[in-house]
Order: structure tokens, then C-alpha cells, then sequence
């Protein structure tokens, strides 16, 4: 149902890339406005800023259906994030109770800045 975790929509994978390209819109801006014009050509950035947020979308999406639990309230159909917030009826839909929201957050942040930085970025430039 709509609200679980790792959950993967086309309209959210779209925007996904499209945040990653607007990051690199801006970071071409600053590059711009601030240092004069650099070596690197636009569509690179615009490529390495569309992968690493989609990238970061997937490993988020991954980590949230498998290392985050889902619970699910029959009764209302409501979706519950953390158990706590769950009522003691709800079952477990998806995922593992490892990680919180904001771990798995952290953990995907950490992920695509490593594979961005050290895996990416050679390929691309």
C-alpha cells in the first residue's frame, strides 16, 4: 500500500532524477557565479547529478524494504512506519526492524556519497 517502506513508484523514481539534475543545475550555477567557467563540461555534471540521485533513491528504497519494518492495520487500513506508532494488532508487512527512518536515511546518504565519489565519478569524468 501506498506510505510502505522502500516502496518504488515511476512518478517517484522520475522525480528522484530530476533532483539530482536539479542539484547539478546548481551546482554548474555556483561553479559559474562564483569561480568563472570550469574544464568540465555540463552534461557530465548533469549526468553524475541525475545517476547519484537515482542511486540514491534505489539504495534508499533497498535498504527501507529490507532493514526497516512496515506494519499494517487491517482494521483501518493505515500503513505505520515504527512500531510504536502501530497499534499491537498490526502486522508486519515488509522489512526487518534493524534500522529507523532516519538510519536508513543516513546509511543511504553514506552509500551514494562513497559509490558517487570513488565508483561514479571516475567513469563519468
Amino acid at each position: 500500500p501506498p506510505g510502505t517502506n522502500g516502496g518504488i513508484t515511476m512518478w517517484g523514481t522520475f522525480w528522484s532524477g530530476m533532483g539530482g539534475f536539479m542539484i547539478g543545475l546548481g551546482a554548474i550555477f555556483l561553479d559559474k557565479v562564483c569561480s568563472g567557467f570550469t574544464d568540465v563540461p555540463c552534461y557530465q555534471i548533469l549526468l553524475y547529478s541525475t545517476v547519484c540521485g537515482l542511486l540514491g533513491s534505489f539504495l534508499d528504497s533497498l535498504l527501507g524494504a529490507t532493514l526497516q519494518a512496515t506494519y499494517f492495520d487491517d482494521e483501518k487500513k493505515l500503513v505505520y512506519c515504527e512500531k510504536e506508532n502501530a497499534p499491537s494488532h498490526a502486522k508486519c508487512i515488509v522489512g526487518m526492524e534493524c534500522l529507523s527512518n532516519a538510519q536508513v536515511n543516513f546509511f543511504s546518504v553514506f552509500a551514494t556519497t562513497y559509490i558517487g565519489g570513488f565508483y561514479l565519478a571516475p567513469l563519468i569524468f
